[in-house]
Order: structure tokens, then C-alpha cells, then sequence
């Protein structure tokens, strides 16, 4: 299988073992373009921006080994074991990124804005400054715990 201008040519002839090698080829080659999409995403804005969105992408992807991530809505998106869990935006409002909570309501902490939004919540983040480390992992985590423990059921 050879990679010419984004499209995939195969061989002329395929059996069992060489389909498997290619199915296997496929998923990465398709892995690899939706971090390519994600990375895109975060290039796309300008300094400090981008840092404090691939930062939060390095933080989030940390928090679990279940977590994948894809772009959806064309923005990125987090999941934890095929459910959604949280997104990264940038409010143009407040003119500043944002993680997005997919299950925001169940969470009651003061850093998180609700807005105009039923069921997501976001936390604002100050591009400028340092991000609060502590204070994200302990929201992500808390978040996590509703999948986790079964509150929010996950697909696998």
C-alpha cells in the first residue's frame, strides 16, 4: 500500500495475511489524519493560543488511558471509553479558550460557567497566564468519576 497526493493504493493482489497487513495500515494511516485534524485545530490559532490548547490536549490525553480523541462539530473532542466526555474551544466572547464539560451539570464548582447551556459547562482559560494544573486535573477528574463508576454509562 503506497500513500500518493491522500489516497490509499493497494496492491493488485490481496490475501488473508496482506488484507489484515492493509486493514492494519488503514487504521493507522486514519489515526494518524485525525491527529493531523486536531493538530490543524489548535495551528490554526495564534500564540499563546495554540500552546495553551496543545497543553490542554497533553493534559486531558494524560488523565486516562481510556481517553481517545477525535474531531468532531470541527473541534476536538474527548472521549472516554466511546462516550463523549469534553471539548476544547476558544469563546469569542471572552476572546480566550475553553475546556468544555459534555456532563457539566453534574459538576458544582465555581470555575465553571454554564451560560446559556443546558447540559455543558466550560472552564475558562486565561491564555496569558499559567494554566491551573491542579484545578484542571482535579475537574477532570471529577468528571471522570461519573464514567467511571457507572453514574454515566460508557459504551464499551
Amino acid at each position: 500500500m503506497q500513500l500518493r497526493s491522500n489516497f490509499l493504493v493497494f496492491p493488485q493482489t490481496l490475501n488473508h495475511t496482506t488484507l489484515n497487513t492493509q486493514n492494519a495500515k488503514i487504521n493507522i494511516f486514519v489515526a494518524h489524519k485525525q491527529m493531523n485534524a486536531l493538530d490543524d485545530f489548535c495551528y490554526q490559532h495564534p500564540e499563546p493560543i495554540k500552546a495553551t490548547l496543545l497543553a490542554l490536549r497533553e493534559i486531558i490525553m494524560k488523565q486516562d488511558t481510556c481517553i481517545t480523541s477525535c474531531l468532531k462539530y470541527n473541534m476536538p473532542f474527548f472521549y472516554y471509553k466511546g462516550k463523549m466526555f469534553c471539548y476544547l474551544w476558544y469563546h469569542k466572547k471572552y476572546k480566550q479558550p475553553y475546556i468544555g464539560f459534555v456532563e457539566g451539570k453534574r459538576l458544582n464548582d465555581p470555575f465553571l460557567l454554564q451560560e446559556k447551556r443546558s447540559r455543558m459547562k466550560i472552564m475558562l482559560l486565561n491564555p496569558t497566564q499559567d494554566l491551573p494544573l491542579h484545578t484542571l486535573q482535579y475537574i477532570l477528574q471529577k468528571a471522570l468519576n461519573f464514567y467511571k463508576t457507572g453514574e454515566i454509562k460508557t459504551k464499551e
